[in-house]
């Protein structure tokens, strides 16, 4: 459909800037209407995503038809429909139920160097995940071997399967068409390169001052936690029974003072160890040289894992917004 040409769906991952992206850029845009993140709570949104999931494809049809017809409110404004969500561990069966939806839609993905998104997804997330097979409870501290051991044991699911960024765009573009996935380095955005922007209004269809003073203008979102704070959880956690933890509270005007003691600590310091980095290597390589080669993303340049330089690669990705 012509119109579906107007909606960009933002696919994560998660830990690549899509949190930056969605409070301070997608909700604020004067030009372009966001759903799915930050506004994932609205009931036309919430719908459509859970049946996305896990209903059968009768009902699914039924309710795609009702978030497209929700989506041409404003038929002469972009659409940015963003959640990290989309990825479904990276499968076909939901860029296959996204393009039944929106055909013509552009797929924008974001990434970051694997051992950096690792990093961040352990110290805000990983080390507490419920699906880890500690011996210590639900919640409670886990320690980054045993999380980096559990999720590499299976790699084919969960966040370490998502950060294979070559096989995401590969799925998006056997559905869409490889010129209507668009990929963007977090590390560029970080870096407040202007050709970021350039590539993101663009994409956007969005004016590259606003999108500039946007990105420019904010502070930053999931920082992650201090090595502080990851001290206090993992001390809190040693109190074996949840109810008990749950009513250990300080006066408000304490708690804001501690609280504020325990962010502004440095970040958590996460040590891989050889055998973790050859992994990663291994693992995310192969791909990451392919995104090198076939689109020209100046992986190397920001040390992404086995992103080695090749001769006669294209000319990367930035060079050729900017010129």
């Amino acid at each position: 459909m012509e119109s579906d040409k107007r909606i960009v769906l933002h696919v994560g991952v998660g830990k690549t800037g899509t949190s930056s992206l969605q409070l301070n850029l997608f909700k604020n845009l004067t030009t372009v209407d966001c759903l799915g993140r930050p506004n994932h709570h609205g009931k036309e949104f919430a719908s459509f995503f859970h049946s996305l999931h896990f209903s059968e494809d009768a009902e699914f049809e039924n309710k795609a038809r009702e978030f497209r017809d929700f989506t041409h409110l404003s038929p002469n404004r972009r659409v940015i429909i963003s959640h990290e969500g989309f990825r479904s561990d990276v499968n076909s069966f939901v860029a296959r139920r996204l393009h039944t939806t929106f055909p013509s839609a552009q797929i924008l993905i974001t990434v970051r160097n694997q051992v950096d998104a690792i990093t961040s997804h352990y110290v805000s997330i990983g080390r507490h995940l419920k699906g880890i097979p500690h011996k210590q409870r639900v919640n409670m501290h886990v320690p980054f071997d045993d999380y980096f051991d559990f999720n590499s044991g299976s790699p084919h699911r969960g966040y370490f399967r998502q950060l294979d960024y070559d096989l995401l765009r590969r799925v998006y573009a056997d559905f869409f068409g490889a010129e209507n996935v668009h990929i963007l380095l977090f590390e560029n955005m970080a870096a407040a390169h202007p050709a970021y922007f350039e590539e993101l209004a663009r994409i956007l269809d969005a004016p590259v001052d606003e999108v500039s003073a946007l990105m420019l203008g904010s502070k930053k979102k999931n920082a992650g936690d201090s090595a502080r704070q990851v001290q206090y959880a993992k001390l809190r956690s040693l109190i074996p029974i949840r109810s008990i933890r749950k009513k250990l509270f300080l006066p408000e005007a304490l708690g804001r003072r501690i609280d504020a003691f325990l962010r502004s600590g440095n970040r958590m310091d996460v040590v891989f160890t050889p055998e973790h980095r050859s992994w990663i290597e291994e693992f995310y390589g192969p791909g990451n040289r392919r995104l090198m080669e076939e689109l020209g993303l100046p992986l190397d340049q920001f040390g992404y894992p086995g992103a080695v330089s090749t001769a006669g690669a294209v000319e990367p990705a930035m060079q050729r917004m900017a010129s």
